[in-house]
């Protein structure tokens, strides 16, 4: 790197796999790459440049860790194997001072879905109860032309398959997929979509009321 240069100890007896497992730390200041050459240990004769590589930095310098498998080439720009290297990356102190600190950029479709969360989560809880379920899927215009029964039906269904937890409640975690998923389902049906975008709510007759079993404890 730069004008650093480290040799690695001799692998004797290595054969086509050797293994060197050293540890090399530098400073660095304008590079952008490490090169990387293999050599042989010759007794009599002087040694030979097996193959070489060069490593952009830039990927380490983001995430501060890369592991890489470069492939080397001969003098004569024949493929000659691989190496595997760990590339870690730490800024000065002075450095990571005057960086600016990372902003955090909310994801606009996170941001709505929990903005549709927190809107249903009536009782202000963390967690979706059937009864809010319910209430969602009316939203949405799911239960057009379902009678009570069918609604009940549909809303079990839906509360088994995404309580992962089976803590009996949806926290956010467990509503994004459920969430995407009813969207995918409702662009299916093009009449019941085309209400979801002209609308924010769906007015429907009063919705049945599930009595859970046993309740959860609050989060």
């Amino acid at each position: 790197v730069g004008k650093a240069h480290f040799r690695s100890r001799t692998a004797t007896d290595g054969g086509t796999n050797p293994a060197f497992n050293e540890k090399f730390s530098f400073s660095i200041s304008s590079e952008t790459e490490l090169q990387v050459h293999l050599w042989n240990s010759n007794t009599i004769t002087s040694d030979d440049c097996l193959g070489s590589t060069k490593i952009p930095l830039d990927a380490v310098f983001a995430a501060g860790h890369h592991t890489v498998r470069p492939q080397l080439v001969t003098p004569k720009g024949k493929p000659k194997g691989e190496v595997d290297l760990i590339l870690t990356f730490t800024p000065s102190n002075a450095a990571a001072a005057a960086a600016p600190t990372p902003q955090l950029v909310p994801d606009p479709k996170t941001e709505k879905v929990r903005a549709i969360f927190v809107k249903h989560d009536a009782d202000g809880n963390g967690g979706l109860d059937k009864n809010e379920i319910h209430a969602l899927l009316s939203e949405l215009g799911f239960f057009v032309g379902l009678d009570t029964d069918k609604q009940v039906k549909v809303v079990h269904a839906q509360f088994d398959a995404c309580d992962t937890t089976k803590d009996g409640w949806i926290d956010f975690n467990e509503f994004v997929p459920m969430y995407n998923n009813l969207l995918e389902a409702l662009k299916k049906h093009p009449k019941v979509y085309s209400r979801l975008l002209d609308a924010d709510v769906f007015h429907a007759s009063p919705p049945p009321q599930f009595c859970p079993e046993s309740q959860p404890p609050m989060r």
